[in-house]
């Protein structure tokens, strides 16, 4: 199993440095810092990447003020042999600056995801896309190199498995998941806490910004589209990680099957956030743009004219439907 592999690289070598995905989220975050904490109690070094540094709503995560942006990471003269990928499976997810890439490309690399195969990349590869999250990978992981689940892990832990089954509402939500949510409860943690921070955190000028991208959805056939520009983010004083999970809303509605955000992130350059129910699968049409996912909830990065882009994905999603 890649599961053995990896925790026979990690015990037999040191210097690891644990990479996030860009635009991160709580089961990134708590898994890198998770395995983050039990390699240091095993005694390894490790350093934590986040080329986008740490959300707002995960700031709450023990050790976040850790975690490195690249330039960071350069100056801490850290001296990493192996890099371990958490909650994605493609090189690029983690940076598309070519000078990051040529240097993250030299390392012997790991990969520990729960999402569908996209670009076969790392040495060794770890792939349960039928796992809710990729922090319930990493507590196998750390039970299988003795690693003491503290309180500070078991929160690292949650949050991934909070935000990643929706609070344990989604399709993905098993017995599995469950019991280790509650062997995690054990250890003194706060899931209401836990809960307020991911999801019922939001500012002012998010909840602002929110009002704004509802003015200009736009529905047709179940399939709802939000767009928000940087001059909206301007506007409302927002940073960038604050439209995260405006997504999610639309699909609450019994009508909308759907759910699309498109957040520009420099001109004619928009991330593309979809969610889906049932059977509609966003993942590929996600990987019809480079970018992936599982089948209810994908992403990707599309460049061109907003109108151009909205009407593309309304055509595409409304025949997948």
């Amino acid at each position: 199993m890649s599961l053995e592999a990896i925790k026979d690289k990690i015990q037999g070598n040191n210097n690891f440095l644990i990479a996030t995905h860009y635009n991160p989220d709580a089961d990134t975050i708590g898994s890198a810092l998770a395995l983050y904490r039990g390699l240091r109690q095993i005694d390894k070094n490790s350093l934590v990447l986040s080329i986008d540094g740490v959300p707002k709503d995960c700031r709450f995560i023990p050790g976040n003020e850790e975690i490195r942006t690249f330039a960071l990471l350069l100056d801490s003269g850290f001296s990493a042999e192996h890099l371990i990928i958490v909650d994605c499976n493609n090189i690029n997810r983690v940076s598309q600056e070519e000078s990051h890439l040529s240097l993250l490309k030299r390392l012997f690399t790991m990969v520990i995801d729960h999402h569908e195969l996209s670009v076969p990349y790392g040495d060794i590869r770890w792939i349960e896309p039928q796992t809710a999250s990729t922090t319930m990978m990493i507590y196998r992981l750390l039970k299988e190199l003795d690693v003491e689940i503290t309180k500070d892990i078991a929160i690292c832990l949650y949050a991934g498995l909070c935000i990643d089954t929706g609070n344990f509402r989604h399709d993905n939500t098993s017995s599995d998941s469950l019991k280790i949510a509650s062997e995690l409860i054990k250890k003194g943690i706060s899931p209401s806490r836990i809960y307020r921070e991911l999801f019922e955190a939001w500012s002012p000028e998010k909840f602002r910004l929110f009002k704004e991208a509802l003015k200009g959805l736009e529905e047709r056939g179940g399939v709802a589209i939000m767009t928000i520009t940087r001059d909206m983010m301007v506007r409302a004083g927002c940073e960038k990680e604050d439209a995260g999970n405006f997504v999610d809303f639309p699909k609450r509605a019994l009508h909308v099957k759907v759910s699309v955000l498109l957040k520009e992130i420099e001109p004619g350059k928009y991330r593309v956030s979809m969610r889906s129910k049932g059977e509609i699968n966003v993942a590929v049409i996600a990987s019809e743009h480079g970018g992936g996912g599982h089948r209810n909830a994908a992403g990707c990065t599309i460049e061109g004219e907003e109108g151009n882009i909205k009407n593309s994905l309304f055509a595409r999603l409304l025949k997948a439907m």
